[in-house]
């Protein structure tokens, strides 16, 4: 027979027995405390277990199993079991309570848990580490739905040429796994930016983080909204955006040497533009928007080297890599595939792209200002094979 059962056994021999005499009944009276002793050590469990669900703390759990005790046996005395005396039900109140306690912190402490009710003696002492100055705490959520929560700072960004004031940081603040979907904007230069990061798409556990990075072509200045799409019932989270007007034309400090810019190539885009979807399994592991777009050498320079280009959306959709002008004598064309990768969501709506060759003016050209072509692309839903679809230049 297991500790367990014998101490069960005591239990029920000892309320039974002792605690149930009356002053007048010497004899012992088993059916006036077993039942109210039963009843009182099952009340005691479901108050710790009740405590337990609602994560309180270890003297609120012993309080809880304590009520949960004193109850069953005290309504008895008063009741169908009156031979049981009201000093009795305390007895068996705290005797139902002392098993609970014991049956709880004896294996705890046994296997090195902790407990569930406080435990008498010493206190481990805690290293408080104080905390790291350079450690980023987390920005406080904007807005949750029950345990569904999502942050997003800053509220506001001021973009000057191709970039912004900081990058748009993303934060679950929840219990609920946050799930973002599709970013995009909206406004009167919405056109003129374009986001990449790890945020589209993405699922952010509690106190994860992602972040956005917004850029913006050259254009006039004005204002548009980012919307981040999620998985609240609530509208999309938006951040305004502000840029200023600037173009690429470079200022001229020095009236240029003809004879160099004699020598220098001029690269630009050709409006004659292909744009074809491809559904996964068509050549293609996953769903893709290729766009054909012809890079052109005008200028009188040569260029036998790699030419980098970039293909940016409003929907966060985008692409980079190099096209090649191999011959030394100036090849005027290079035709190039810049392909970026499609999802569900994707279909079914407009996207605004930004073509740029040699973004970042790596390559001397003799004009500086015609490396950037506009383009709309209106996805149909879903094909089952690949299809071209229509993207007019802006």
């Amino acid at each position: 027979m297991g500790r367990r059962s014998v101490l069960w056994r005591i239990i029920v021999e000892v309320a039974g027995g002792v605690i149930t005499m009356n002053a007048g009944q010497p004899e012992k009276q088993p059916p006036a405390a077993l039942v109210p002793t039963l009843l009182a050590i099952a009340g005691s469990v479901t108050g710790t277990l009740v405590t337990m669900a609602l994560d309180k703390s270890p003297g609120l759990k012993l309080l809880g199993a304590a009520l949960g005790a004193a109850i069953p046996p005290l309504i008895a005395a008063f009741g169908s079991f009156s031979r049981l005396q009201l000093v009795g039900g305390l007895g068996v109140a705290g005797l139902a309570l002392l098993v609970t306690y014991l049956a709880f912190v004896v294996p705890e402490t046994a296997l090195g848990k902790e407990t569930t009710f406080p435990v008498p003696g010493p206190q481990p002492t805690q290293t408080v580490t104080p905390p790291d100055p350079t450690t980023r705490r987390p920005n406080p959520t904007e807005l949750c739905e029950g345990q569904l929560c999502i942050g997003v700072t800053p509220k506001e960004l001021h973009c000057t040429e191709d970039h912004c004031d900081a990058a748009v940081e993303v934060i679950s603040g929840g219990k609920t796994t946050l799930r973002i979907g599709d970013i995009e904007f909206k406004g009167d230069i919405a056109e003129r930016f374009s986001q990449t990061g790890d945020c589209r798409k993405h699922v952010l556990h509690r106190l994860e983080t992602c972040q956005i990075t917004v850029h913006v072509a050259p254009g006039e200045g004005g204002t548009a909204q980012m919307r981040i799409h999620q998985n609240l019932k609530a509208p999309a989270s938006a951040v305004r955006l502000e840029a200023d007007t600037w173009t690429t034309t470079p200022e001229p400090t020095d009236t240029p040497d003809p004879t160099v810019l004699g020598l220098l190539p001029d690269f630009t885009l050709s409006t004659a533009l292909n744009c074809t979807v491809v559904p996964k399994g068509q050549s293609s592991t996953i769903d893709s928007l290729t766009v054909f777009v012809p890079v052109l050498n005008r200028g009188p320079g040569g260029h036998n080297r790699l030419v980098p280009f970039r293909l940016r959306s409003n929907t966060g959709l985008s692409d980079s890599g190099e096209t090649a002008f191999n011959a030394p004598d100036a090849t005027r064309i290079a035709s190039t595939a810049m392909q970026v990768e499609l999802s569900s969501g994707d279909y079914g709506r407009s996207h605004v792209f930004t073509v740029t060759v040699d973004p970042n003016n790596e390559i001397a050209e003799a004009d500086e200002s015609n490396n950037l072509l506009r383009l709309r692309v209106s996805l149909p839903s879903r094909p089952q094979q690949i299809q071209d679809v229509p993207c007019p230049v802006l």
